[in-house]
């Protein structure tokens, strides 16, 4: 029984560093690293040019 305790615990650690990983790499780098679908800028500088232009038209 305590090793099966000690093998879920184990698991239940790789499992959330696991899920700090992932959510490092999607909320923070690919946020502010640059893609070449976007014309080699960051989703985020993309967003605001996209708004700035999309201002620009209307006014």
């Amino acid at each position: 029984m305590f090793k099966a305790g000690c093998i879920i615990k184990k698991v239940d650690k790789k499992l959330n560093e696991l899920i700090e990983i992932i959510e490092y790499i999607e909320f923070y780098y690919n946020r502010f690293r640059s893609q070449s679908y976007l014309g080699n800028l960051s989703p985020v500088k993309f967003e605001e040019k996209q708004k700035i232009l999309k201002n620009e038209m209307v006014a």
